[in-house]
C-alpha cells in the first residue's frame, strides 16, 4: 500500500490500507499513512480518525502531527492548525514542513510578520523548495515590501520556470512599487496561462 501510495496512485492505495487495517491495529505509522491517503483522496473525516489513532499510539510523532495540522489548514481552521504545528515544533524544532505550514497558518490568521519569520526558517532548513520561495514572495507582498518580493521572485526563476502564481505575485509587487504598466503585463501573463 505504501509503495503504491508513494507512486501517487492514492485511489489504489486506500483499499489496500483498508484491507490491512485489521492486522495492524497497534502500528502508529500504518494509521499515519492510511490517514494521509484518506486525506489526499478527500475523505477528511476518516483521515482525522486515522491521524488521531496514530497519535494515541505515538504522541511524539512530529510528522504525523504536521500532517494532521494540514487537515485544519485545508478546512480554513488556522488556529487549530497553528496549535498542532506549535506542538510538532516543540518535538522537532528543525522540521522544515512544520515551519512552512505554520507560516501558512500565521498568514491565514492575519500575521504576515510571523509568517515571514517561519518561512525563513523553513527555507533555511530546505533551500531547494521552490514553492516555498513563491509563498515567501506572497508574504513579502502582504507586508507591502515590493522590492524584497521582486528579489525573492528573481531567485525563484533561477530554479524553476515562471508559473501563473509567479506572474500574479510579480504583478502585485510591481503595482505596490508604482510600476503599473509592468504590473499589467504580469497580470496578463498570469491570465494567459490560466484564463479561468
Amino acid at each position: 500500500a505504501l509503495a503504491i501510495h508513494n507512486a501517487g496512485r492514492i485511489g489504489e492505495a486506500v483499499p489496500l490500507y483498508e484491507a490491512a487495517a485489521p492486522q495492524l491495529q497497534d502500528l502508529s505509522h500504518f494509521w499515519h499513512f492510511y490517514g494521509l491517503a484518506l486525506f489526499q483522496s478527500g475523505a477528511t473525516a476518516k483521515a482525522i480518525d486515522c491521524f488521531r489513532r496514530s497519535l494515541v499510539l505515538a504522541p511524539g510523532d512530529a510528522n504525523c502531527i504536521n500532517r494532521f495540522a494540514c487537515v485544519f489548514l485545508s478546512g480554513d481552521d488556522p488556529d487549530d492548525a497553528w496549535a498542532q504545528l506549535r506542538h510538532a515544533l516543540v518535538i522537532a524544532p528543525d522540521h522544515p514542513e512544520a515551519w512552512r505550514n505554520i507560516a501558512e497558518a500565521e498568514r491565514l490568521r492575519g500575521d504576515p510578520s510571523n509568517a515571514r519569520i517561519s518561512l525563513e526558517k523553513a527555507m533555511a532548513l530546505r533551500p531547494e523548495e521552490a514553492s516555498w520561495k513563491m509563498s515567501y514572495a506572497a508574504v513579502l507582498n502582504d507586508l507591502e515590501l515590493p522590492e524584497k518580493a521582486l528579489a525573492a521572485l528573481q531567485s525563484f526563476t533561477k530554479s524553476s520556470a515562471p508559473t501563473p502564481e509567479y506572474y500574479f505575485q510579480e504583478a502585485r509587487a510591481f503595482f505596490d512599487a508604482f510600476k503599473a504598466s509592468r504590473a499589467i503585463m504580469s497580470y496578463r501573463k498570469s491570465l494567459l496561462i490560466t484564463p479561468g
